[in-house]
């Protein structure tokens, strides 16, 4: 099923014009059946009809679609939509349906990887990681297989490397956090925020670079982006002396 797939109603509807209304309604509702199990086996979940556009609409997002052509024909694009959607379902306060949606993944046929993706997307941060993606393409005239292996690094090492800042959390705080990151020596540090805790993450890096923390150690990265009115920052630092592509050549 391709981005731009229109959603069972409108192929029923259309339906209809052709003639296939001599069709009972048992067997129209199979063809709806057939249709939902096909998109439960890419999605890992049967979206209803305003989740299949929100999906729609985000497979029109520049972003995403900038990514899509940096990294070629990848498996990972219907796991980036499903995390956006439950974002902008996040954004709504649809929890009830978000969690709905979540244990059906669960069940699902889906690798953690996958999960993985799918998470990180529903933080609202991912537009912004997938930026990161184009840049270093764009800087580095990366090959879509290098592309996919820099993506591949991040999910990998998310859960070990990365800083999620919270509203309530202090200057002091956040900058604890990352020197104990720093001091097991990472590859790379990942530093997230959103809405009220965008200004708290911004904060911390700028005093820590005020006071040199990262001279000589890591090479930082980021991105601010608006979603939905709503104020994301990203932070990848990369440490100076790797031996992995970067950002910065």
């Amino acid at each position: 099923m391709s981005d731009d797939e229109v959603d069972i109603n409108k192929v029923l509807a259309n339906a209809l014009v052709i003639g296939i209304e001599k069709l009972t309604k048992a067997k129209l509702d199979k063809i709806k059946e057939f249709w939902l199990k096909k998109t439960h086996a890419k999605y890992g979940f049967s979206p209803t009809s305003g989740e299949a556009n929100k999906l729609k609409e985000i497979a029109k997002n520049p972003t995403y679609l900038a990514f899509k052509v940096s990294i070629g024909s990848s498996p990972y694009t219907p796991f980036i939509k499903v995390g956006l959607m439950i974002y902008d379902l996040k954004c709504e306060g649809n929890l009830e349906r978000i969690k709905e949606i979540n244990e059906e993944i669960r069940n699902s046929r889906y690798t953690d990887i996958a999960r993985k993706i799918i998470h990180i997307a529903s933080t609202g941060v991912l537009l912004n990681t997938l930026q990161y993606i184009v840049d270093i393409k764009t800087q580095s005239n990366l090959s879509t297989y290098a592309v996919e292996r820099e993506f591949n690094r991040l999910l990998i090492l998310w859960t070990k490397v990365s800083i999620g800042v919270k509203s309530s959390d202090k200057v002091i705080e956040v900058r604890i956090k990352l020197i104990n990151l720093m001091n097991k020596n990472p590859e790379l540090m990942i530093v997230y925020a959103t809405q009220s805790a965008v200004n708290i993450a911004q904060t911390t890096i700028a005093e820590m670079k005020n006071l040199g923390q990262f001279k000589g150690k890591y090479l930082p990265w980021s991105k601010n982006l608006s979603h939905y009115d709503l104020e994301q920052y990203l932070c990848i630092f990369y440490k100076v002396d790797t031996d992995f592509l970067t950002a910065f050549g």
